[in-house]
């Protein structure tokens, strides 16, 4: 009864249970949701017409939602990208770094690195060899951001581009290939699945985009939590006030009520004046192995 006691007053200082619509006025709270959610976007532009799913289009703006770069060490976590010209046509691309530096959101770029790719022309590239992107956030020498590949010559023939992080010191590399986009929205809905127990020992890690941050005070989007069986396992709110959050779904589960299922699903539901975000998430197993994915957009 005392270590169970302990456990509740500690989650009771990492997540606060708060009233309907209450909210914690930390900048990066997450914390269990009690309200209402907001309604499901429709699946609409603004001037009515019907807008496509996420991926039925295809274009040539693709994008890493978050990447890290650890500087501490040549073996720490870094990111790697590769871009492909899959035509039979010279191209040239911009690739565009935007480095979480703490403020909302990033206007500039940190970086804007131009390449040129002769057809069916791989190029790879290690964040680690790249001494202009720089920052972290207080002590954490940990660097994040975003990144943006496109089109510098207006061509709309399709690019092909793929990311990877690796963490030589922890033994795990994961990747998968960038989120294909247009700069005209993000998507709204998202589904993900998540596993925190048998051999998945290191969890489950999801990346989150946020296009613009509501800040402390209000959560920029909710996470509702589903066992395999389908059950409503509770919500929780996610105040952001960064254009990247990483979190831990393991931590996630501690601020539900009741008993966590180590496997289940996810709907992360960005609220309307975030315009939308991108989800990715890395799954870690035995100490050794993991493997990374895109969430499924649900509605744009």
């Amino acid at each position: 009864m005392i270590q169970r006691l302990s456990r509740l007053v500690a989650l009771s200082l990492l997540f606060p249970l708060l009233a309907p619509g209450a909210a914690t006025g930390a900048e990066e709270g997450v914390y269990l949701w009690l309200g209402e959610l907001p309604d499901e976007p429709a699946s609409v532009t603004r001037d009515g017409a019907v807008r496509p799913r996420f991926s039925d289009a295809r274009r040539d703006i693709f994008m890493v939602p978050m990447f890290k770069l650890d500087r501490t060490s040549i073996f720490a976590e870094t990111t790697l990208i590769a871009i492909r010209n899959p035509t039979n046509q010279p191209h040239d691309v911009d690739i565009s770094y935007f480095v979480d530096h703490g403020f909302n959101p990033a206007a500039d770029p940190d970086l804007v690195q131009s390449i040129s790719l002769q057809p069916n022309q791989i190029r790879t590239f290690n964040l680690r060899d790249l001494p202009q992107i720089t920052g972290g956030q207080g002590n954490d020498a940990v660097i994040r951001g975003w990144l943006m590949v496109e089109h510098a010559d207006g061509a709309g023939d399709a690019l092909s581009a793929d990311w990877f992080r690796a963490d030589d010191g922890e033994n795990f590399a994961g990747g998968d290939r960038m989120v294909d986009i247009d700069t005209s929205y993000t998507c709204t809905l998202w589904d993900f699945r998540y596993l925190v127990g048998g051999l998945f020992t290191g969890g489950t890690r999801l990346d989150v985009f946020i296009d613009t941050p509501l800040g402390p005070g209000t959560p920029s989007f909710f996470i509702t939590f589903f066992d395999e069986a389908g059950n409503d396992l509770g919500t929780v709110g996610v105040n952001a006030a960064r254009q990247v959050r990483e979190l831990d779904v393991a931590d996630l589960l501690e601020a539900l009520p009741g008993l966590q299922a180590p496997f289940g699903g996810m709907e992360i539901l960005f609220q309307s004046g975030t315009n939308g975000g991108l989800v990715m998430g890395t799954y870690r197993a035995s100490g050794r192995l993991s493997v990374s994915m895109d969430g499924t957009c649900l509605v744009i």
